[in-house]
C-alpha cells in the first residue's frame, strides 16, 4: 500500500483477511488497502460490525473518520474527530491518525497541528509519514519538509 501498488495491497489484504477474519491486523490492513484504492463502500462494510459493537474504539473512529472524509462525508468525519477528542480525556488517542482525517478533509493547519503533536509525543505511526498516501496533499507545504527534516528522514 505504501508503495502505491493498491491492487496488490487489496489482493494481499484479502488473502490475509481470509486466513483469519477475526484478527484485528488482518482486517485493519485490508481496510487500509480498500481506503487507499478508493473502495470506500468496501472499507466501511468491513468495519461496520466492529464499529457497531464498539463505537468508542479509537481504531474504528480513526479509520471510519478517514474513510468518511475521503468519501466527501465531511460532517460524519468531523463527528469522529469530536468523538476522538472526547475519549482522549480517558484514553490515549494517536495524533497521527487524527492528522490523517484532517488531511483528508483538506484542513491542512489542523493536520499539521496534529502531526506536530505526534512528533512531540513520539507517536509510533509517525515514521510512516514519508510514504503514507494520506498525506499526499500536504507534501508541497514547507511544514511537511521541515517535519521530515526534524525526524531525520530524507526529503
Amino acid at each position: 500500500m505504501y508503495a502505491r501498488q493498491y491492487d496488490r495491497a487489496v489482493e494481499q489484504g484479502r488473502k490475509t483477511y481470509d486466513l483469519e477474519p477475526n484478527h484485528p491486523s488482518g482486517s485493519f490492513w485490508l481496510f487500509e488497502a480498500y481506503d487507499a484504492k478508493g473502495m470506500y463502500n468496501e472499507a466501511t462494510a468491513l468495519f461496520e460490525k466492529g464499529f457497531e459493537a464498539d463505537p468508542d474504539n479509537p481504531r474504528y473512529l480513526y479509520s471510519m473518520g478517514y474513510t468518511e472524509a475521503k468519501a466527501g462525508r465531511k460532517r460524519e468525519a468531523e463527528e469522529r474527530i469530536n468523538k476522538l477528542r472526547s475519549i482522549s480525556k480517558e484514553t490515549y488517542v494517536l495524533p497521527y491518525r487524527v492528522a490523517r482525517i484532517y488531511a483528508a478533509l483538506d484542513q491542512q493547519d489542523e493536520a499539521f497541528a496534529m502531526l506536530e503533536k505526534a512528533y512531540e509525543e513520539r507517536d509510533y505511526y509517525l515514521p510512516r509519514l514519508k510514504v503514507d498516501p494520506a498525506f499526499d496533499n500536504l507534501r508541497t507545504d514547507p511544514r511537511f519538509s521541515d517535519l521530515l527534516r526534524r525526524m531525520g528522514l530524507p526529503q
